[in-house]
């Protein structure tokens, strides 16, 4: 823009001189003292720096349309990185969302997810069997009154042939 506007300053540097010639031999050859060949010269000087004082302006034109569509591509630049860095953002999100984390720890029991399968929020994968055991025992009412929080107890699993476990009372169900 800089640059288109010298152009302008020097083209109409130009124009004034050539105006300035024109102006005195147009003087000259009504008293006959130049030629008509000089008279013409001096018009054709003039015109040619109107015309470039008209392309310097054209010039600072197309460089400020230049400055202009610069702007709006730097913009549109600005949009596309900020798009691009929200992408990152989701990406992620989407790569934390790849890892599954047990709620405790335990051992794996059954897993009913395979390889490639997209699976929802809340979808059981596997069973995990807790390194801590928990019984859950009924018991009749009448039972229960001797019972106590904290007490020990004793039980036998018969699908492992009577064998006898060791424990305490947790706690009861409302």
């Amino acid at each position: 823009v800089r640059a288109a506007a010298a152009q302008i300053a020097s083209g109409q540097a130009g124009l004034k001189a050539a105006q300035s010639r024109w102006d005195r031999v147009s003087a000259l050859v009504q008293r006959g003292v130049v030629s008509q060949k000089e008279r013409d010269d001096a018009r054709a000087s003039l015109d040619q720096s109107a015309a470039a004082v008209r392309q310097g302006e054209a010039a600072l034109d197309v460089a400020r349309q230049d400055e202009e569509t610069t702007r709006i591509s730097r913009q549109s630049l600005e949009a596309a990185v900020a798009g691009a860095e929200a992408s990152v953002q989701l990406a992620r999100l989407d790569l934390d969302s790849t890892r599954i984390i047990a709620p405790a720890d335990g051992r794996v029991g059954e897993v009913g997810a395979r390889v490639g399968q997209y699976v929802a929020a809340g979808t059981q994968l596997m069973g995990l069997a807790p390194d801590q055991v928990w019984v859950v025992a009924n018991f009749k009412e009448t039972q229960v009154r001797h019972m106590q929080a904290g007490q020990p107890a004793s039980f036998t699993v018969d699908a492992l042939g009577g064998l006898r476990f060791q424990g305490r009372i947790d706690s009861f169900s409302p």
